[in-house]
Order: C-alpha cells, then sequence, then structure tokens
C-alpha cells in the first residue's frame, strides 16, 4: 500500500486493530467489521461512556475529546454567571449536551474505530514495523486505567474551582 493513500477500515490489519484497541478488542472487532462491510455506523451500547463519559474518554484514550468536553460544560457556566442577560441560552445548551452521554453510548464505538485509522496512518507514514508499531499503536490506543480513575476527579475539582473563582470575582 502506497504510504500516501488514503487507509480505510477495511484495509486495517487484525494484528493493528487488536494492538490499537487492547480491551475489549471482539466487541470493537464486530463494529469494524460491519463499518468495513459497508456500515458507516453501528449502533450499540456502552453503560461506561453513559454513566461516566468523561472517564470513558479518558479510558479509550481520547484526550483531546475530554478536553472539549470539560470546555463545553464549564464554558456555559462560565458565560451565564458572568453574562446574567444570557443565561437562559447558556442553560438551555446545557440541557442539550445532556444528550452527549447517550450518543457516546450509542456510538461511542464507532469513534474509538475511525479514531484507530488515523493513528494506524500515523504508524504507516513513520514507516514503524514490528515492536516498535505494536507499541506505538498501544500507546496512541488501548486504554488509560488510571486516568480513568483520576479523571471524574479532576474534572469535577475543576468545575469546583472555577465556581470558586466566579463567587470570588463576584463577591
Amino acid at each position: 500500500m502506497d504510504k500516501s493513500s488514503p487507509i480505510r477500515i477495511g484495509m486495517i490489519s487484525k494484528e493493528d486493530f487488536e494492538n490499537f484497541i487492547g480491551p475489549s478488542f471482539d466487541i470493537y472487532e464486530t463494529t469494524r467489521l460491519s463499518i468495513a462491510g459497508g456500515k458507516p455506523l453501528v449502533f450499540g451500547w456502552n453503560w461506561l461512556a453513559f454513566l461516566m463519559l468523561p472517564s470513558w474518554l479518558i479510558y479509550r484514550r481520547q484526550y483531546d475529546l475530554a478536553a472539549g468536553l470539560f470546555l463545553i460544560v464549564v464554558l456555559p457556566i462560565l458565560v451565564g454567571v458572568l453574562v446574567p442577560a444570557i443565561a437562559p441560552l447558556t442553560n438551555a445548551l446545557q440541557n442539550a449536551m445532556s444528550a452527549l452521554p447517550i450518543g457516546a453510548a450509542l456510538y461511542g464505538r464507532n469513534l474509538v474505530v475511525y479514531r484507530s485509522v488515523s493513528v494506524i496512518k500515523k504508524a504507516d507514514q513513520l514507516q514503524l514495523q514490528g515492536d516498535e508499531r505494536s507499541a506505538f499503536l498501544r500507546e496512541k490506543g488501548s486504554t488509560d486505567v488510571f486516568g480513568a480513575w483520576v479523571a471524574p476527579f479532576l474534572f469535577f475539582a475543576a468545575i469546583a474551582l472555577v465556581v470558586i473563582l466566579i463567587g470570588f470575582f463576584l463577591a
């Protein structure tokens, strides 16, 4: 395969995908095969994504999405308090965001499968082979158990800090 050509889900080797996914490989492999077979979105249900979305994102090493989630939760609070005139709008936004865990629970596996494509493409571009390639894929994918346990505490501590700072500046 040409290293500059687009990579598709069906072109990913089972070994690369297994190295990227880590635990629960069988569930994600079923999703990958369905997507490779032409079904762009595969419904599933992930209780951890539904109940603890920040932890699940960190567990699956989706750090950029976890940071984005934090911003979408904190910014409306901050803006709503600092600019009271638009508080109803920020409240409506927060209500709409309550659907995020449902979406993540239904489509989270798709997200992980599609993310694997970009990481495996990067391994191809770096021309990684053998153990070095496997280690790279496990580092970028797989799971972060420690981060998943720490994430909720940091998430809620950061929100508490924002609330305290708002109270301090408004007092």
